[in-house]
């Protein structure tokens, strides 16, 4: 089974990143962490998610 992630600009709700990944427990972190990875430039930014990424281990 595969999971389609997005990762969304907030000021217009643009698409910025997707990622299809197979579903395996921890596919929604990877896809989490891949896509903020490659964001362009050195800057810090701030990132949201619902409650499912609140865990120690992704924190």
């Amino acid at each position: 089974m595969l999971l389609g992630h997005a990762l969304m600009e907030n000021r217009n709700g643009l698409v910025v990143g997707s990622r299809l990944l197979l579903a395996n427990g921890t596919a929604e972190w990877a896809a989490a962490l891949e896509m903020v990875g490659e964001l362009p430039g050195a800057h810090r930014v701030t990132i949201g998610a619902d409650k499912g990424y609140d865990a120690p281990v992704f924190v």
